[in-house]
Order: structure tokens, then C-alpha cells, then sequence
């Protein structure tokens, strides 16, 4: 007999995402960077992985997160958020 987990279907990697936020589409792929400021001295950068749904077919972000104060930069490690977490926390897209 077959576990519920092994019945699961895999999660769906994804290159790119296109969703929208407020009246306008937005378009996400791997390798793009969003900053969050919180208002004081450090900022927060996150460099998408990848993007992939999960076996409940919710979109998640995988991102390697690093916090950088004064033009100095510390790697925080790779982190995941579903992508509606994702987009309220990271707002500013980096060019």
C-alpha cells in the first residue's frame, strides 16, 4: 500500500513566473534580484533559484537571501517562500 507521500506528484521546476501585482503583470525568472528594506541600515537581497509548485500546485520561490549594510554584503543561504510571501516581503526588483 502506497503512502500519501508517495502518491504526491513531484514539484514542477519553472525558468520563469508571470503574475500579476496591483493592475499590472509582472514577470520573475531565475536569477533575478529583489531587495526588502525594512527602514533602517540593512537591506535584504534575494537572487531567485528557481521557481517551482508544489504537490498542492502552489507556486514557491527558492532564492539565495543575503543581507548587505553599507555596501558590505553577508550571505544568508538559500531560503524557499511560497510566491505570495515572496512578493510582499521583496517589493523593489533590482536592475
Amino acid at each position: 500500500m502506497k503512502s500519501k507521500a508517495d502518491s504526491a506528484s513531484p514539484r514542477r521546476e519553472r525558468s520563469n513566473l508571470i503574475f500579476r501585482r496591483g493592475g499590472k503583470l509582472e514577470y520573475i525568472r531565475s536569477g533575478d534580484t529583489f531587495r526588502h528594506k525594512n527602514g533602517g541600515p540593512v537591506e535584504e537581497l534575494a537572487r531567485i533559484i528557481s521557481i517551482y509548485a508544489d504537490s498542492n500546485n502552489i507556486p514557491h520561490v527558492r532564492f539565495e537571501l543575503s543581507l548587505r549594510r553599507n555596501e558590505l554584503g553577508v550571505p544568508g543561504g538559500p531560503r524557499i517562500l511560497a510566491l505570495n510571501s515572496f512578493r510582499e516581503r521583496f517589493r523593489e526588483r533590482v536592475r
